[in-house]
């Protein structure tokens, strides 16, 4: 699914689609593949060469002059790193002062496409899951309006869902299961708007759309967005077991199988996997079931990372990774400051730490996505699903992350449930920020979240 693109409203597809409609007889609908356009980057970065050790910088331009300092924290370096202006990294460097950066306003909807959607509303036309008024089309029970894009998703979804049922009802093939996964991407769509609208910052609202239309992003059964990053092992770690544990256990469940019948051992250099309806005590022996192991993988001393940009904080696999509201930055001109970082399936994040796993965010936490590095945004918050084994720039099959969305999916109802029970948006606040929604909504919000229709894995 290319979410929140307009491309289905003008294509050829489409219109083949209303032409059958018309005539009674229906296409098979096949899903269409969009693969984005490839972006080529051009280097503008004003240095020929970086070096920064032990607090000592020193930064040769592509003009051949030399600059030089020590004490430079690491704050400072990145924003150097970063920079495309000679005369920006010479001020960071002989004042010690960052330079404030005035962001412009990135543009996440242009008219044309908030006209073509305001033109193709008919479908919401009797479903009791929207209310149209006007141009504007709501969630119901949700008192904030839907961005085009959005909107654009849904009447794309909607469309091929009926008429996969009208083609069976026509041909008399009705089975259910035939547009079960337009069912599931509109659920997924549903879920990810709830936790849009939770979302303190219009600016974020946006930002996020722009983040999720410009990189091929994966949207999970529970709304949360399937993302990247690494992190850096600490003293102590041990990759080998956290990898194994965590890919074992995804994997296990994807295949349908009951991980409590599971145990983990250890050979010489590695771990395996015992199937403990099969084991007849013979071999290695498991130390561990595979379920217990995972479960309480956030308290493994073995399970100790941390973060390039700020080796102090603990980062475990299995958890919850928060950043503290005091370390919060709204700038999106900024690239590497002010929030956590995850990024697209593309984004080259390989000098960020020796281990790269796979995150969820929940929409209702993003902060900002930088201005020049379109391809990573800031979170307040994400879940460290798993270790991930895939190569760069491959996508790790979302279906497989079932049981990491449901329990984080779960950690986040938590939140509004207190919210709800304080008839406070408190805990929800960024930097003293609150909800679009009323408390009303938070309330129907938070009972949509609960009746999501859980993945049987």
């Amino acid at each position: 699914m290319n979410w929140f693109k307009t491309l289905w409203l003008n294509s050829e597809e489409r219109e083949i689609l209303k032409a059958a409609k018309e005539k009674k007889d229906f296409p098979v609908i096949e899903p269409v593949v969009v693969k984005p356009e490839p972006q080529i980057e051009i280097s503008t970065k004003p240095y020929k060469n970086i070096f920064y050790s032990n607090g000592n910088l020193t930064v040769v331009f592509k003009d051949g002059t030399m600059i030089s300092k020590s004490d430079v924290n690491q704050d400072i370096f990145v924003s150097i790193r970063d920079s495309d202006s000679q005369n920006h990294i010479e001020n960071l460097l002989v004042q010690k002062i960052v330079e404030p950066v005035t962001a412009p306003k990135q543009e996440f909807e242009t008219k044309e496409e908030r006209d073509l959607v305001s033109d193709n509303l008919e479908v919401f036309s009797g479903n009791p899951d929207f209310e149209v008024k006007g141009k504007d089309v709501f969630l119901k029970g949700v008192n904030l309006p839907m961005p085009a894009s959005v909107i654009a998703s849904f009447i794309e979804l909607l469309e091929k869902r009926d008429a996969q049922k009208e083609t069976a009802q026509t041909k008399g093939e009705y089975f259910p299961g035939a547009w079960q996964s337009l069912d599931e991407q509109i659920q997924a769509l549903k879920m990810f708007w709830l936790k849009l609208a939770l979302n303190t910052l219009p600016q974020s609202r946006e930002d996020l759309l722009t983040f999720v239309r410009r990189n091929d992003v994966r949207i999970t059964g529970n709304g949360n967005l399937v993302l990247y990053r690494r992190i850096v092992s600490k003293d102590g770690a041990d990759q080998k077991l956290v990898t194994f544990v965590s890919q074992e256990y995804y994997r296990i469940k994807k295949s349908g199988l009951d991980t409590r019948n599971f145990a983990i051992a250890k050979n010489v250099d590695d771990y395996e996997l015992v199937d403990l309806e099969k084991y007849d005590g013979t071999g290695n022996v498991p130390f561990v079931n595979l379920q217990v192991a995972y479960l309480e993988l956030p308290t493994y001393e073995s399970n100790t990372f941390t973060a390039w940009h700020d080796p102090k904080v603990d980062i475990k696999i299995g958890g919850i990774y928060k950043i503290p509201e005091k370390g919060i930055n709204l700038n999106n001109g900024l690239c590497a400051a002010g929030g956590l970082h995850a990024a697209a399936v593309d984004y080259n994040y390989s000098g960020f730490g020796d281990l790269p796993v796979v995150v969820l965010v929940n929409p209702s936490k993003a902060i900002t996505v930088p201005i020049n590095e379109t391809g990573k945004l800031r979170t307040t918050e994400m879940f460290i699903a798993c270790v991930n084994d895939k190569e760069h720039g491959k996508h790790f099959d979302e279906s497989a992350l079932g049981v990491f969305d449901e329990e984080y999916h779960d950690l986040s109802l938590t939140e509004l449930e207190e919210a709800a029970k304080t008839k406070s948006f408190e805990k929800l606040s960024i930097l003293d920020t609150v909800p679009a929604v009323s408390l009303v909504d938070l309330n129907t919000i938070k009972q949509m979240l609960q009746k999501r229709v859980k993945t049987v894995i």
